[in-house]
């Protein structure tokens, strides 16, 4: 297998970090807007793996939305699995464990019907193998669903010089971090590649007319953040590709679509 490493956690931001909540806020559209494209593929499940968990938000909802099923959320982040637990607290069917991708050893409670995972695979410089290591923990006939991005797929209208700008450097600082943010069309091929039948993907965007102003500054313009710092821009060049994209935001005159791709696949 090939060696893989983690290229963002919350451990290396610290316990204070914003991206902690934009995150949780992240997560939580999902859980509005997404969470039915992935339960339509399930009838009655045993075990969960939700890989990459973060602070649990989409965990606590496949628990409550299947009671019977008993729900793992894992991720290698100890600030991660800290969060989980305070925010979530005890339900009956939903454990939380520190446990890496990168790790050799099974997961527990192996083989599950259903391993999901969210804007993991973008962090990690090898997510084929990352995939291998999901499917291992599945049972004959148990599903992977993963969804990920692909800023390929993104629109800005109308066009102007700043956003090409902003794209490139976010995917020239995952490509540093050993990652891509091209990854979304490519993940029907990738569980072809792993062996997997009945592939299929499809993408999903979000729009600022759909979630509303306010939701999509709150997780655009925190994760835009993050990448502009990264990339060691000056101070005003940071603030001024902000403003930028926080005036673009509020114009009633733009359109603002991020993509993400679902996609699923069966263990033969």
């Amino acid at each position: 297998m090939s060696q893989l490493k983690a290229a963002y956690l919350l451990a290396d931001l610290g316990e204070d970090s914003p991206e902690i909540e934009r995150l949780t806020a992240q997560a939580r559209r999902f859980v509005e807007l997404e969470l039915p494209l992935l339960t339509r593929w399930l009838k009655a499940p045993t075990k969960i793996f939700d890989f990459g968990c973060g602070t649990g938000v989409i965990s606590q909802a496949l628990a409550q939305h299947f009671p019977d099923c008993q729900v793992v959320g894992l991720d290698a982040d100890r600030i991660a699995i800290k969060e989980s637990r305070k925010r979530i607290g005890t339900l009956p069917n939903l454990e939380f464990i520190q446990w890496s991708i990168l790790e050799s050893a099974p997961v527990p409670g192996s083989p599950a019907d259903l391993a999901f995972s969210r804007l993991l695979l973008l962090h990690l410089p090898d997510p084929a193998a990352a995939i291998r290591r999901m499917v291992e923990s599945l049972a004959p006939q148990g599903r992977l669903y993963l969804v990920d991005t692909d800023d390929r797929d993104k629109i800005f209208e109308p066009r102007e010089p700043w956003q090409d700008h902003l794209l490139e450097t976010m995917e020239k600082v995952q490509r540093v971090r050993g990652s891509t943010r091209y990854l979304g069309r490519e993940l029907k091929g990738m569980l072809e590649q792993a062996g997997l039948i009945e592939a299929n993907s499809q993408r999903f965007y979000y729009s600022k007319q759909a979630i509303g102003i306010p939701s999509f500054m709150e997780i655009m313009l925190p994760g835009s953040k993050w990448y502009l710092d990264q990339a060691n821009l000056t101070e005003a060049a940071l603030h001024d590709m902000l403003e930028k994209v926080r005036k673009f935001l509020i114009r009633e005159d733009t359109e603002v679509k991020i993509c993400v791709w679902h996609a699923t696949a069966v263990r033969g």
